[in-house]
């Protein structure tokens, strides 16, 4: 005769585990053995389940982590940008002194090549003065007074030398060095250019008028 519950069967010989296809030939030590390894066995499972709640809890750690880690990354990089001024270079295409380019220099650093139909941007530090220069036979310059987030565009060109031609620097109003800057690097062509350009002239004639 056997007696049978959710997981163990007896009988006056024997003791079947279910679960774990165990027997125990003890009868009277039956029901101590299935009781140990039925505590032995729940151990098990409340360490699994211990086990899976601390992965979990380290997974959610990390990934708020990384958000945080993120968020920090995104607001120091804004207030980088903020804080640092921006040197937009470009160089029209012109005929004279095509095949000359030249390197420009900010203080002793080199921030790029002048180079005819081409435009470059780097970051330049604001609160002080900066000489922007370039040379071939002879050494131009301008300097630059640089301000906290507000952008500044450099025309370079190039006059003819003894030798080898002079190199031309020249900082440019925003409105127009932006459109010029444009128009170098390919954003717009020459319509949209001389598009914008009227409407500049449209919208500063009744000021001066005015202002006469």
């Amino acid at each position: 005769m056997a007696l049978k519950n959710k997981n163990y069967v007896f009988s006056q010989t024997n003791c079947f585990c279910v679960l774990c296809q165990n027997y125990s030939y003890d009868t009277r030590a039956g029901k101590t053995r299935v009781s140990m390894h039925f505590h032995r066995l729940k151990y098990k499972n409340r360490m699994k389940t211990q086990s899976v709640l601390i992965c979990i809890a380290f997974f959610i750690t990390l990934t708020l982590t990384g958000q945080e880690l993120a968020k920090n990354d995104q607001t120091s990089s804004r207030k980088n940008e903020e804080d640092e001024a921006k040197l937009y270079v470009y160089r029209p295409a012109k005929l004279v002194g095509i095949m000359i380019n030249y390197d420009i220099y900010t203080d002793s650093v080199k921030i790029g090549r002048a180079v005819s139909s081409k435009a470059f941007e780097t970051d330049i530090l604001p609160y002080r003065t900066i000489e922007i220069w370039a040379k071939t036979e002879v050494k131009r310059s301008v300097t630059l007074q640089a301000e906290p987030g507000k952008a500044y565009y450099l025309r370079c060109g190039l006059r003819w030398g003894v030798l080898v031609g002079h190199p031309k620097l020249e900082l440019v109003n925003p409105y127009h060095g932006e459109l010029e800057y444009r128009l170098v690097s390919r954003q717009i062509n020459r319509r949209e250019y001389r598009r914008q350009i009227r409407n500049q002239a449209k919208h500063t004639q009744p000021n001066e008028n005015t202002s006469n």
